[in-house]
């Protein structure tokens, strides 16, 4: 997907999580993200918590920690040691019981359930 496309494909699955949230009363508890690109998952945790400050949870890092990241480190492969690290913890101790809403890759989500997903491939 070419870079300008990105940016309105995030907005456009933010606003339907907001009006389907609204629309149908969900609860944090039944709700989950389920998309193929980290990129898109990352932005739309971050307006979710920003925008309309809900908790999140997550099987990766946050854009700010992945922003920190790129700064911090020195090479490539710190950069990727680092971001790995955190997928490994936030994964090992991801948790459907948190009352919040979560957003995973499909891959770090294998084995678990969830009344509602969001999907986008």
């Amino acid at each position: 997907m070419p870079i300008l496309e990105r940016k309105p494909a995030q907005e456009r699955i933010f606003n339907i999580y907001k009006g389907t949230c609204k629309n149908i009363a969900l609860t944090q508890q039944t709700l989950l993200f389920y998309l193929v690109l980290l990129i898109f998952l990352r932005e739309i945790e971050y307006s979710i918590r920003t925008q309309l400050k809900e908790n999140t949870t997550t099987t990766f890092e946050t854009k700010e920690e992945y922003d920190k990241s790129e700064l911090e480190t020195k090479s490539k492969n710190n950069f990727e040691e680092r971001i790995n690290t955190i997928r490994r913890y936030r994964r090992n101790h991801f948790s459907i019981k948190t009352g919040t809403v979560k957003l995973s890759s499909i891959h770090s989500f294998k084995g678990w359930e969830s009344h509602t997903i969001f999907f986008n491939h």
